[in-house]
């Protein structure tokens, strides 16, 4: 006999004492979160597929940092950049954040090396890219 109270969003048997489960009602059971969850994984659009993933690697980098509270910090790459863009974590974006591209030039508080394979942040009072204790997030595009 199927269990007398059922789950919120599939609808699988949670039994009480006096119930008396059988195996089809574990069968049934399976196959529900076989289902959503064949359903969920199928959906392309909440999911990145390893082709999207290598595609990904390939142009985007990502760094973290903790600021120091120095007045300017240089960070060195391994690979040749062409964009950046830093916020700080839990942090509004006005004076926290900044961004840079290579040909174009860079908001206020970043510097990207000529050669692309670094960049360098400020902290001051108008711009806070570097106030210690804070976590930063660094996201590039090779």
């Amino acid at each position: 006999m199927p269990s007398t109270n059922k789950t919120n969003h599939l609808g699988l048997n949670q039994w009480q004492e006096s119930d008396r489960p059988v195996r089809n009602d574990f069968n049934s059971d399976n196959l529900l979160v076989d289902t959503a969850l064949g359903e969920h994984l199928a959906n392309g659009d909440i999911h990145v597929t390893a082709e999207e993933k290598s595609y990904i690697k390939d142009w985007l980098l990502s760094y973290s940092y903790t600021g120091t509270g120095e007045s300017s910090r240089a960070f060195v790459l391994g690979e040749k950049i062409r964009f950046v863009m830093i916020f700080a974590k839990d942090k509004p974006l006005a004076g926290y954040s900044a961004f840079g591209y290579l040909a174009l030039g860079c908001s206020q508080g970043l510097t990207v090396s000529a050669s692309g394979t670094g960049f360098t942040v400020s902290h001051d009072t108008s711009i806070k890219l570097n106030e210690e204790g804070v976590q930063y997030r660094v996201v590039m595009l090779k």
